[in-house]
């Protein structure tokens, strides 16, 4: 799965690749996806957004050793 977001004709989409846990197993491949944004909330925390397949929102506490994606976006 993936998540579409529209802008009059310009579409950016943020696939559904999961994260890599502390522990090292990829979590929630296929079902959800976390992405960080430029901003960070303390030197171990940055600000991220996650979506599901029923929910999207903003996290500000999550831990920077967590292996979240990037997506460049210009602009």
């Amino acid at each position: 799965g993936y998540l579409e977001l529209k802008n009059g004709s310009n579409t950016l989409e943020f696939p559904a690749v999961g994260y890599l846990g502390t522990a090292g197993s990829l979590d929630n491949a296929g079902t959800g996806g976390y992405y960080w944004s430029s901003a960070q909330s303390s030197s171990d925390n940055a600000h991220s957004m996650y979506f599901s397949s029923s929910s999207v929102g903003m996290g500000s506490g999550n831990y920077k050793r967590l292996g979240f994606s990037v997506r460049c976006v210009r602009q």
